[in-house]
């Protein structure tokens, strides 16, 4: 999906597909990272926090494409902002894996800007029709499917001895995110 949202903006470059691209690139830049590391054999920590760092950046990003349909709350984009800018500090100050603390307010971050994302995206979706309708409602499934995941996550790390092996629903929420 990367791939394709990236081609598209390289033909119609506008500022719409440009965002939407963004938010594909930085959910994948993690694994394409990982999988070149891993191919080439190479020992690079800092390529692995550059994937973390834009990973951390799609609530924002995602943020930044409901703003092209509904006006977003100042303070919520303060908020949403604050919490990248601490989320990619803090991943380059700390090593994996990262204290309690920093991870638990880096869930925070994600599940509410994504929560005000999905919801921005349904209102969006009964406003709308045909194929913006459908785009919304892609959108919506796919942000909420984010938040479970990283509820999940979150109650994992809360609560390590409740849920011994989350990993197979953790990779499952994945894909079908």
């Amino acid at each position: 999906l990367a791939v394709l949202t990236v081609t598209d903006y390289l033909r119609h470059r506008d500022a719409i597909r440009r965002d939407v691209a963004s938010v594909f690139v930085s959910l994948a830049s993690s694994i394409v990272i990982s999988l070149v590391l891993s191919i080439t054999g190479l020992q690079a920590p800092w390529l692995s926090k550059i994937g973390q760092i834009g990973v951390v950046s799609q609530p924002f990003l995602l943020l930044r494409l409901v703003g092209y349909f509904r006006p977003l709350p100042r303070g919520l984009f303060r908020f949403a902002l604050a919490g990248w800018v601490a989320s990619c500090i803090s991943l380059i100050l700390f090593s994996s894996p990262l204290p309690a603390a920093v991870t638990l307010l880096i869930l925070v971050y994600f599940i509410v800007i994504n929560g005000y994302s999905v919801w921005a995206f349904v209102r969006g979706a009964f406003s709308s029709s045909g194929v913006t309708r459908q785009r919304l409602r892609f959108a919506a499934m796919g942000s909420a499917l984010l938040v479970l995941l990283f509820m999940i996550a979150g109650l994992r790390l809360a609560f390590p001895t409740l849920w011994r092996d989350s990993t197979a629903a953790i990779q499952l929420m994945s894909m079908l995110t």
